[in-house]
C-alpha cells in the first residue's frame, strides 16, 4: 500500500516537474518574441518619425516656405516621404504555437493568462 501512494507521489511530482518546465519554455519563447517585437515597433517608430520630416520639408518647399531643394534631393524626399511607408510586424510565432496548443493551463499565472487571452 506504502508503495502504490509513494509511486504515484513520484509520478505526480514529475508531472508538475514536467508541467513547469514546458511552462518555463512558454514564457521564454513569449518573451523572446515580445522583446524583438519591441525592437522591430522601436525601429518602425523611427523610421515613420523620419518619413514625418521628409513629408515636412516637401510641403514646406510646396508652400515657399523654404527653398527648394536640388533634383537629387527632391527625390529622395519624395521616395522616402511621399512614397514611404514602414508596415510594423510582430512575431507571434510563440504566441500562435501557445494558443493552438491548448496549453493554457500551462501558465499558472492567471493575469498573465488574461492578458495573452
Amino acid at each position: 500500500m506504502i508503495g502504490i501512494l509513494l509511486a504515484l507521489k513520484v509520478s505526480n511530482w514529475n508531472q508538475e516537474r514536467n508541467q513547469l518546465k514546458q511552462e518555463y519554455k512558454i514564457l521564454l519563447s513569449l518573451k523572446v518574441d515580445f522583446v524583438a517585437s519591441k525592437e522591430r515597433l522601436l525601429f518602425i517608430m523611427k523610421a515613420q518619425k523620419r518619413l514625418v520630416v521628409y513629408r515636412t520639408t516637401i510641403l514646406k518647399m510646396y508652400e515657399d516656405r523654404i527653398p527648394l531643394a536640388p533634383n537629387e534631393s527632391i527625390k529622395r524626399f519624395i521616395a522616402f516621404g511621399a512614397y514611404g511607408w514602414y508596415r510594423a510586424e510582430l512575431l507571434t510565432r510563440a504566441y500562435d504555437a501557445f494558443i493552438n496548443s491548448g496549453n493554457s493551463e500551462l501558465i499558472r499565472n492567471d493575469q498573465l493568462t488574461k492578458v495573452l487571452a
